[in-house]
């Protein structure tokens, strides 16, 4: 197996305190928005000096290796998971994104992912041995391999909680991997069996979560940065000044081609700040021509150096952002695309922190919009609100001792 040693292997812990260390084997789908709330996580775990592996494809598996954790390379990457979705369910080509969500999550995830990482999967836990599984919700193959080696699986959610149809659904897709390796498939797919990690602020979270059973809450975080990644040198020079305006604008990884990018990205080069747009991995820079002197254009800078410093986001609405934007408590426009992004933006704009744009995405309502956000003070107060609410989350720290506290029940 590829795995290498990390660099904050052991921070943390005198190995002759008695504290129980844990092997912990950490599996996610290979988008950046499913693996990137696991790695606050991954560093708990190192600080208490676990040891940690995490399982996943590109273009997380190098993205975490750049972080210095140690992985294993299993599965699909993302681009290529989403192809053979649509290859396999041609039906899916032709929904709306508002529809795309409820169909493309079992299909994408309970069959083509679950499928694509189970071999390899159980081949590493098999080796590595661990005393526990940590998965993010969209895997549906870790509570299989859990089940096989006879260790307890944790699901870390991505956002809001999916709803539980959606679960069963993507849990029923991936039912004959169960019985494959002689094992009953459970309700949820497994994945709600022993402890379920929610790390949306609760006055967002939609109710009816009795079906989840045990949760703890976490608070979520920014992508993590690498201890060497700066801003770059312009945009930095841009942000010197700590009263300028700054508007980012992302995509993120998946949906980031439609029409809407673009009409965005236009809307906000029209207002007197600094603007940083992020087009994700293999996107094109110079797609969107000049945007003025303040502009940058780049495929990835970490969410963790740009959102402290953002006075205004502009978005897809994926988990990742959207969360990561609260916690900071800036006001958000929702562009929203496909998979959860619906429903994230409506908790926002009902929350009054931000506001939505569905049907009218035009440069000229992008524009009307994000100057309101700017300068409206009950926006703004309403999303201070939500990163003091995200604050008062129990840390990455405490949920990897409540982790310990559950595998150590099962040795």
């Amino acid at each position: 197996m590829d795995w290498f040693r990390p660099v904050w292997q052991g921070q943390g812990l005198d190995r002759s305190s008695g504290v129980f260390v844990m092997r912990v084997l950490m599996s996610a789908p290979s988008g950046l928005g499913h693996v990137n709330p696991l790695v606050p996580l991954v560093i708990a775990f190192l600080d208490r000096g676990d040891d940690v592996v995490l399982a996943t494809a590109e273009p997380s598996y190098g993205r975490v290796r750049a972080l210095g954790i140690q992985a294993t390379e299993i599965g699909l990457a993302a681009p290529d998971a989403h192809a053979l979705a649509l290859e396999r369910f041609p039906e899916l080509r032709d929904l709306p994104g508002s529809q795309l969500a409820t169909q493309m999550f079992p299909r994408l995830f309970g069959a083509v992912c679950a499928e694509s990482s189970l071999a390899g999967l159980l081949e590493v836990a098999r080796e590595f041995r661990p005393h526990v599984m940590v998965h993010d919700a969209a895997d549906f193959a870790a509570p299989i391999v859990a089940a096989a080696i006879g260790v307890p699986n944790v699901c870390q959610g991505f956002g809001f909680a999916v709803p539980p149809e959606r679960v069963q659904h993507a849990a029923d897709r991936a039912a004959h991997l169960w019985v494959g390796l002689g094992l009953e498939a459970p309700p949820f797919g497994g994945c709600f069996d022993h402890l379920y990690i929610d790390p949306y602020p609760p006055s967002l979270q939609p109710g009816g979560l009795d079906h989840i059973g045990r949760i703890v809450r976490r608070a979520p975080e920014a992508a993590t940065a690498h201890p060497d990644e700066t801003l770059p040198e312009a945009l930095a020079a841009d942000l010197a000044d700590p009263d300028v305006t700054f508007v980012h604008v992302t995509f993120g990884t998946v949906y980031n081609r439609s029409p809407d990018v673009a009409e965005t990205v236009r809307g906000a080069a029209r207002l007197d700040a600094v603007l940083l747009v992020t087009t994700g991995p293999g996107g094109d820079v110079t797609t969107f021509g000049d945007l003025g002197p303040r502009a940058h254009v780049h495929t990835y800078v970490s969410q963790a150096l740009v959102l402290p410093r953002a006075t205004v986001v502009a978005s897809h609405a994926g988990s990742g952002t959207l969360l990561g934007a609260l916690a900071h408590g800036v006001p958000q426009l929702c562009v929203p695309q496909a998979a959860d992004q619906f429903r994230n933006a409506s908790a926002v704009s009902s929350a009054g922190a931000g506001r939505q744009l569905i049907d009218c995405v035009d440069a000229d309502t992008v524009e009307q919009e994000l100057r309101f956000l700017m300068t409206d003070p009950t926006t703004r107060t309403c999303a201070s609100a939500l990163a003091e609410e995200i604050r008062s989350m129990p840390t990455s720290a405490h949920v990897a001792d409540v982790i310990a506290e559950l595998a150590a029940e099962t040795i």
